[in-house]
């Protein structure tokens, strides 16, 4: 009996812990206004690089200073990657540089000699300048509360990048010798 009077007491406060549970989310969407429920989703099912233009320039906030846009370069030998083609018009309307970073995992793009290569065949460096970030290495910093993560890997910079000078549009960059280094380490644990 005493079993049953228990599992009846802890239906009845499961079912109104829910019933709450909704009442509390439906006042808040009754009380919400569309614009702060609504996404705007901009969607074409033409996909070409006129179309890719036409979406930027529909969401009405025109990218400024430095812009980075960042891509898969894809894989050697593979096709999974947006084209140099498809992106160029809208890379070329916002001036924008391709940013990049090394893999974790091995393959064209694991190391950035290699991967440079990669970008080059896909023909990149001929649409824009291209940026790896972690081409001068990186560094950790601990993490204090680290449940989740024990380090952070930041990019290390200390100079500007552009195309290598065989692309000739634009100016080249000093000499830098390729670093191929170790692996990158992973950032959770």
């Amino acid at each position: 009996m005493k079993r049953i009077l228990i599992l009846i007491a802890v239906a009845a406060s499961a079912l109104l812990a829910l019933s709450c549970g909704r009442n509390a989310k439906k006042q808040a969407a009754d009380s919400a206004t569309p614009a702060e429920t609504a996404s705007v989703v901009y969607f074409t099912t033409e996909i070409t690089p006129e179309s890719l233009v036409k979406i930027y320039e529909a969401v009405g906030r025109p990218a400024t200073g430095r812009v980075a846009i960042k891509i898969s370069t894809g894989e050697m030998g593979g096709n999974n990657y947006l084209k140099p083609e498809l992106i160029a018009p809208l890379v070329k309307k916002v001036n924008g540089t391709i940013v990049e970073c090394n893999t974790a995992y091995g393959g064209s793009r694991a190391t950035t000699a290699v991967h440079k290569e990669t970008i080059r065949a896909h023909g990149f460096y001929d649409v824009a300048d291209v940026d790896i970030m972690d081409e001068e290495g990186e560094f950790q910093i601990p993490v204090k509360d680290d449940k989740w993560i024990s380090r952070l890997l930041l990019f290390q910079r200390t100079t500007k990048r552009s195309r290598p000078e065989m692309s000739g549009r634009r100016r080249a960059p000093g000499k830098r010798a390729a670093t191929s280094g170790p692996k990158r380490s992973l950032i959770s644990r």
